[in-house]
């Protein structure tokens, strides 16, 4: 048994025989997630939207109180993105909790993650969704835990289940919409309609069609798992002339009561029975708007679908063609209803509230306004007179990290990424709920964590604020539940309002609707280590920075701290200095930018840097099995060779294409590239080096000339007896910087798994020139913005063309909605010039035409393309990734391309597919 193995002391044999059962049933359940743009049409209108599985909403997973989840998630959208797992508590495995740049850096596009966890103890509704930017807007589903095998539910059995997610939809890509406010500083434009299971429902244009429909029959109870999955908006929700009974929440069960209508924040779920029991007909399931926010702009529409009848009776009188009878919806800003629903919750029986608390914590939560920064133009500050919008808990505007994830930077002890000085109390006390001064409108900005002891009993006061105006706060703690022990109104006052705390049968929730204008108190047992985020699930207030992060110390042995990151976590290149600041000074100076200070392996640098060794990346390996290495080269500028001292490595995989195997010593990949490897435990057991270092084809160009380092570390006992973990590690043996003959025989090596259709008879054959180039300083430039070589600032270019990107509009919107003067097409098919590409090339060449130029293709043409590198400044390695296509590499060389002599090394049977081709040093690639 797996829980046996995890534990190296003895146990009682009782205990053994109890683990043994609870295991017994219990699945490792897998799935695969692809994220991925999809037509979706809504409101009359398609966009191409990112989902998972080519399904909005994405699958439904469903799973039972003890399984193990493992979903494989591949990225072949446009975005960065990561998947949250609602509510789940993730024990000791906060790598797989998803909040991005909190517990995981980005899955990049084209890269891929596998989250593993086990769900123990949890039984009901949840959800999952992605937790970048605003793709949860598309992106997410249910998770449905069942009872173990051979339990049952705490109320009779329902005879069907029917999950009910309710949405928003944007009429507009979300990306966009969040883009823009961000830009303007002003609050988002609202959502166009909400969904129930993706549908807009009869009252939206182009819908009624496809609304959502329930089915029934007469007699049975229901159960309907209600989750509001909704970006910015709490929402009502009630069927026509129905009672709902409430039987569970946040997947945790509770004392059942009777309602006629739910209010979920998003973030929330609720489970409720429904039953039979009316005239057989057709009823509308509606939701609308819990708007407590004044003066605040809101979507004032109201999604619907259908509660209809599947009994004879009613097929008799072919009730499924009357009108469905329309609910009386509370009032938008009905917050009495709220106050009633939210008062009824209670756990099922009593249970054990955290009592001697050892951390009492009190946290405001609101809005605010920053002032105009001296250095935007009025267009960026459209928020009330002239402001920026932003958002606070206790003064503390929220920033995430950009280089590295919290959790990466406390497990490996990474300086200057937080720091754990958030304050426990308001830094000032106010009168919370009244009229605040306008000078507490203004947060500080920070990365502040709080730190807290393993099993330390934790009771936060949540406290709303009329900063801006007053809101109700869904706030979600990951990594935990919590029980709400009392909520009211004003400002929470000690001595008079802790004769409300309810310590016998408190609701357990993962999410707090914390009360407009008021306060909820919620109660945990800190037991679980890791960095643990707590945000309002309004994503407009996170993107403000409503939110903070508990830093949970680990415990007393191993089942009290969080288990290692595991190794296909995804990684970001290291700068010892601001990365956007390296870059902005290129532009500024029109030099090359500073090349980095290390690179790294799963975020670590390792060994051979300073203050690195004691976080070096460990991978685990034992002696026989064999393991797959998913490889990613996420490094922004620099191809890098990849090599395990003493062992082999077959290659088996390449940018999600899997290939012919072979066997190699060494790899090299382009940035963008992945590859996908086997490696054999088949050396003495020990410790070898995994080692990455530059691949340097430019001649003369200054670069990082470091070596990264990881560990592949035996675990057998044949190792331990020998204490091998203290060994230094065998190092590898790695190829010169410049050793393009060892890149070239590993880039040829590719070859498809079988036979494949290489498109023929091909209808565009284009030749793409790809270099660098030197601009001459501009007449009104002073000399520090000209240090490129002779006075000049770097260019690049592809044909001759200099790609400008816009700035107001993208492409693909300015071209589905018809707006001139974005961009132009007639980027050229082949050079404007022909030369010795790889020769001595004219200074006069060396100055290429700015522009927006796109090339136009048919759809279903077959395309051919020649990428030719060029020594224009210097000659290098290009690795050119193609968005939205995979391609074939048909042949690739050195010199200048000859169709007369080269079309013969093409390969039509088996080339490689790739989606990112590194294009030979003074060579070509087609």
């Amino acid at each position: 048994m797996e829980i046996f193995n995890n534990f190296s002391f003895l146990l009682l044999a009782v205990f053994i025989v109890f683990c043994s059962a609870l295991s017994a049933d219990a699945e490792v359940q897998r799935h695969k997630f692809v994220i991925e743009a999809t037509k979706v049409k809504r409101l009359c209108k398609t966009h191409n939207s990112i989902t998972v599985n080519g399904m909005f909403p994405g699958p439904t997973l469903e799973i039972k109180n003890g399984d193990t989840l493992e979903v494989l998630v591949v990225n072949k959208a446009r975005y960065n993105v990561t998947i949250h797992w609602h509510g789940v508590r993730q024990m000791r495995t906060g790598w797989a909790d998803g909040p991005e740049f909190v517990t995981q850096c980005p899955i990049r596009p084209g890269g891929s993650y596998t989250y593993r966890f086990t769900v123990q103890g949890q039984e009901g509704t949840l959800w999952w969704h992605a937790h970048s930017s605003w793709l949860r807007a598309t992106v997410y589903g249910a998770l449905i835990i069942r009872p173990r095998d051979g339990e049952s539910y705490p109320f009779p059995k329902p005879k069907r289940e029917t999950p009910i997610l309710l949405g928003e939809w944007w009429d507009a890509n979300p990306i966009d919409v969040v883009r823009e406010a961000t830009r303007t500083g002003a609050a988002p434009n609202v959502s166009d309609a909400y969904t129930i299971n993706g549908q807009p429902g009869d009252l939206y244009k182009c819908s009624s069609k496809e609304t959502t429909i329930v089915p029934i029959d007469s007699g049975e109870t229901n159960l309907l798992r209600v989750i509001n999955a909704a970006l910015n908006q709490p929402l009502f929700f009630k069927v026509a002339n129905h009672k709902l009974t409430v039987v569970g929440a946040d997947a945790s069960y509770t004392k059942p009561f009777t309602t006629s209508v739910l209010m979920l924040g998003p973030g929330q779920t609720t489970d409720v029975l429904i039953r039979g029991d009316q005239t057989p007909s057709r009823y509308y399931m509606a939701a609308r708007a819990y708007q407590s926010a004044q003066n605040a702009p809101f979507d004032n529409t109201t999604t619907t679908a259908i509660l209809e009848y599947k009994s004879a009776s009613c097929a008799a009188k072919k009730c499924n063609a009357a009108t469905p009878v329309m609910p009386t919806l509370p009032a938008y800003n009905d917050t009495n209803t709220v106050t009633a629903f939210s008062k009824s919750f209670r756990s099922r029986q009593k249970v054990e509230v955290p009592t001697d608390i050892d951390e009492n914590l009190f946290f405001t939560v609101g809005l605010g306004l920053n002032n105009c920064p001296p250095n935007f133009r009025k267009r960026r500050c459209q928020g009330p007179n002239g402001t920026r919008f932003t958002a606070s808990m206790n003064n503390v505007s929220f920033v995430l990290p950009r280089n590295f994830s919290l959790l990466q930077a406390h497990q490996q002890g990474i300086p200057g990424v937080f720091t754990t000085d958030f304050p426990g109390t308001p830094p000032l006390k106010f009168d919370y709920t009244g009229n605040v001064s306008r000078s507490l409108f203004q947060p500080v900005p920070g990365t502040k964590l709080y730190k807290l002891k393993y099993g330390s009993r934790v009771e936060i006061v949540i406290q709303d604020t009329s900063i801006v105006t007053p809101e109700n706060h869904p706030i979600h703690l990951h990594g935990y539940d919590f029980y709400i022990i009392a909520e009211g109104f004003g400002n929470f006052n000690p001595k008079r309002d802790t004769s409300k705390f309810n310590l016998v049968d408190p609701p357990m929730r993962n999410t707090v609707a914390v009360p407009v204008n008021g306060w909820a108190v919620i109660r945990f047992v800190a037991d679980n280590p890791g960095v643990w985020l707590m945000h309002c699930h309004l994503d407009v207030h996170i993107s403000w920075g409503l939110a903070m992060a508990f830093l949970v110390e680990n415990g007393v042995g191993e089942l009290q701290t969080i288990q290692p990151p595991p190794s296909d976590l995804p990684i970001c290149e290291w700068w010892d200095a601001n990365p956007i600041d390296v870059m902005r000074e290129a532009t500024r100076t029109g030099a090359a930018p500073n090349v980095s200070d290390a690179y790294t392996i799963n975020g670590q640098p390792g060994d051979l840097y300073q203050c690195s060794s004691k976080e070096t990346t460990i991978v685990p390996i034992e002696s026989g099995e064999t393991n797959l290495l998913r490889v990613i080269n996420a490094a922004l500028n620099q191809p890098l060779f990849f090599k395990v001292a003493n062992h082999k490595l077959i290659v088996v995989g390449a940018d999600a294409s899997y290939t012919k195997p072979f066997t190699t010593s060494v790899l090299m990949l382009g940035p963008g590239q992945t590859t996908d490897v086997l490696i054999q435990g088949d050396q003495p057991p020990s410790r070898y080096y995994m080692v990455a270092r530059a691949y340097e084809s430019a001649q003369n160009a200054p670069f990082d000339n470091t070596t990264a380092t990881a560990i592949l570390e035996y675990k057998s006992a044949s190792c331990a007896a020998k204490k091998c973990d203290a060994s230094t590690p065998v190092m590898p043996s790695l190829p010169a910087y410049n050793d393009t003959n060892t890149v070239t025989a590993f880039s040829q090596s590719f070859r498809s798994r079988q036979k494949v259709e290489v498109p023929t008879d091909i209808d565009e054959n284009l030749f793409f020139t790809v270099g660098l180039g030197l601009n001459n300083c501009p007449p009104n430039f002073h000399k520090s913005r000209c240090q490129g070589p002779n006075g000049t600032r770097f260019t690049a270019s592809m044909n001759n063309v200099s790609f400008v990107l816009p700035r107001n509009l993208s492409l693909l919107q300015a071209h589905q909605q018809g707006i001139p003067g974005v961009f132009t097409t007639d980027f050229p098919g082949t050079p404007p010039l022909k030369f010795d590409y790889t020769g001595n090339v004219s200074r006069s060449l060396f100055q290429p035409v700015l522009g927006t130029e796109l090339y136009k293709l048919k759809y279903g043409s077959r395309v051919q393309i020649v990428i030719q590198d060029t020594s224009i400044v210097t000659a290098g390695n290009h690795p050119t990734h193609l968005h939205g296509f995979n391609f074939y590499i048909i042949a690739e060389g050195f010199g200048n391309f000859n169709p007369k002599t080269d079309t013969w090394k093409f390969n039509l049977v088996d080339p490689p597919m790739r989606n990112t081709v590194a294009v030979a040093v003074n060579g070509w690639a087609c």
